[in-house]
């Protein structure tokens, strides 16, 4: 059972290890809303009902635009005989989904950046009478939807649908990251259904400095929940200093990155965090 805010709706999954929400549904059902115009930033397309959701928004006449990370479109180790179609690789279903959407004449491309494209939001009707946002920690993938623990987010109305529309032109354009040719905005706060907002895009806006900025407002306590937490990154120092001066800090963390050695669980203090 999702939980709604007003406009805002939080889906917590995946169902398949007990949690309350199907999220590959949820996704599913965002895209088949759409009636005029959708805009994809993901890292990886690998659940063919996602793709079969995104092909039939096509086939109804949405506009569909579409960037995704080349790493997961490329061959790992170049093929012996790249004719044969019996010899497997990692990413053989990423390219045939894409292929598939391509075929269908949906305009997908890749990302302009060296660096890992980690986006994973999608924008419904930004213009129309039913504008969305669809945000949150899942990759559009099998694994990401029904085996990871994540979490997906939809905003209904313009007010996050306009923030993110004008970081995917960015992203359509080519120019975010280390190829940027602009200067960003600073970062605003807005309301949706109560809730104050404030969208930080990496790495233009710095997000650790507004994470420890946040974290340095806590009068209590801070939870957290992450996959992959490294060392020196000044967040790992606040909440240390924060532990230190009474702040009750508490974390959660995928077992096998928190044992890696560049791990912040290492350093941070036991018992409080």
């Amino acid at each position: 059972m999702s939980l709604k805010v007003g406009n805002i709706e939080v889906f917590m999954g995946p169902h398949t290890l007990g949690a309350p929400d199907n999220l590959e549904q949820a996704i599913v059902s965002f895209i088949d809303d759409a009636r005029k115009t959708l805009d994809i930033a993901i890292q990886e397309l690998e659940s063919q009902s996602i793709a079969e959701a995104i092909v039939r928004a096509r086939q109804r006449g949405v506009r569909v635009r579409m960037v995704l990370e080349l790493d997961y479109l490329m061959a790992e180790k170049a093929a012996k005989d790249p004719f044969n179609k019996q010899e497997t690789e990692k990413n053989d279903t990423n390219r045939e989904l894409i292929n598939a959407l391509w075929r269908a004449k949906v305009d997908a491309r890749t990302d302009y950046n060296p660096a890992i494209f980690h986006q994973k939001f999608m924008i419904r009707d930004v213009r129309g009478p039913n504008p969305a946002l669809l945000t949150g920690s899942t990759n559009f993938t099998a694994t990401g939807t029904h085996k990871n623990l994540n979490h997906v987010v939809t905003f209904k109305g313009k007010t996050m649908a306009d923030v993110y529309t004008e970081e995917f032109e960015e992203i359509w354009s080519g120019t975010f990251g280390v190829k940027r040719e602009r200067h960003d905005k600073h970062p605003s706060e807005r309301r949706v259904s109560g809730v104050c907002m404030k969208t930080v895009f990496a790495p233009d806006h710095m997000p650790e400095m507004e994470i420890m900025k946040q974290m340095l407002k806590a009068k209590l306590r801070i939870d957290f929940a992450i996959f992959t937490f490294a060392q020196s990154s000044g967040i790992d120092d606040t909440m240390a200093a924060l532990a230190r001066g009474g702040i009750k800090v508490r974390g959660i963390a995928d077992a096998r990155q928190g044992n890696q050695k560049w791990a912040a669980t290492h350093t941070l203090p036991r018992g409080r965090c």
